[in-house]
């Protein structure tokens, strides 16, 4: 029955038990390719994440699954893959491909329903690498657009004092403090206030 996937599937889970993985998952991929070519995609997506299971380190199968979900506008679903992708990365120590995975995913993000959130999380990791390079200036602009974005981001606006006093920049430090500072306060949040100007004070001691 060439043209019954869900026989193939069973050979594949079979080949499983069998601990014939490679061949097993040659099977599935078959299966996905047959359909993508059909068009039944949420489909090909449910075998797809089946064969991630089977291989969690293959990077190039879960770009193809967040290819997938995109072409599906699965969003949300696309953006954690996303989160998962850059972590692998990370976890290898290519913070140059994490750093991209993370944009990439931030273009994707503005589709999304909560796409302030997304966005301001997604930066936060780019920011974080950019910060273990020692990228000063690239983290500073960085946490600016986080800024923007989200005014009353505690760790973006408290990182822009910091690098700003560590580039010898006081008065935008200092302006930056006090900007922030008069929002919290504006706010009814002084204990946060207070709890940014302790912080701040043992950073710089």
């Amino acid at each position: 029955a060439p043209n019954y996937l869900p026989l193939h599937i069973l050979v594949g889970e079979l080949l499983l038990q069998e601990e014939h993985t490679n061949e097993a998952v040659r099977k599935f991929m078959v299966v996905i390719n047959l359909y993508m070519i059909r068009g039944e995609i949420t489909r090909a997506v449910r075998l797809l994440r089946r064969v991630i299971q089977i291989q969690p380190t293959d990077l190039q199968l879960r770009q193809r699954l967040i290819e997938l979900l995109v072409a599906q506008d699965k969003i949300e679903d696309a953006l954690v893959e996303y989160n998962q992708l850059a972590t692998q990365y990370y976890n290898l120590a290519d913070l140059d491909k994490a750093r991209q995975t993370y944009l990439d995913a931030l273009k994707v993000a503005q589709k999304s329903a909560d796409n302030r959130t997304w966005g301001a999380n997604l930066l936060l990791k780019v920011a974080d690498i950019d910060m273990q390079r020692l990228n000063l200036r690239q983290a500073l602009r960085i946490y600016e657009q986080i800024r923007t974005i989200q005014p009353d981001n505690r760790a973006a606006r408290s990182q822009i004092v910091s690098i700003n006093l560590r580039l010898g920049q006081e008065t935008a430090a200092l302006k930056e403090l006090d900007d922030f500072l008069h929002l919290l306060e504006s706010t009814g949040h002084n204990q946060q206030a207070i709890d940014i100007i302790d912080d701040l004070l043992l950073d710089n001691e």
